[in-house]
């Protein structure tokens, strides 16, 4: 029961609080200031406002996109054939002989031990 009472003034609070409520009403010379601005952008743009409108066309955005996804393309070719260059490298220089040395050194035939 004191639930009830005690939400029951709650929302006569709240009610009571929109009683001073008055109509928003906009500055002073809103209406001039916004056309001034509107008449404002018909003249000539600064160097970033055009240069932001021409990017901003889809022909040159999707051109733009293309030429990063061609390039990244052209990496990734260019860094697979020089890792099969360098392994082709690799296994020219590493010969029959230079295995026989290396399994000397990894294992030591006399004492049957490795290191």
């Amino acid at each position: 029961m004191n639930s009830e009472k005690r939400v029951k003034e709650l929302a006569e609070s709240a009610l009571n609080g929109f009683d001073g409520i008055t109509r928003a009403e906009p500055r002073p010379f809103l209406y001039t200031r916004l056309s001034a601005r509107m008449n404002n952008q018909n003249a000539p743009a600064n160097f970033w406002e055009r240069s932001a409108r021409y990017l901003s066309r889809p022909a040159v955005a999707f051109a733009c996109v293309l030429m990063v996804l061609l390039a990244n393309g052209l990496v990734l070719l260019n860094k697979k054939t020089a890792v099969s260059d360098q392994s082709e490298l690799l296994a020219d220089d590493y010969t029959a002989g230079e295995m026989n040395t290396t399994a000397t050194v990894l294992f030591d035939m006399d004492n049957n031990i490795e290191p």
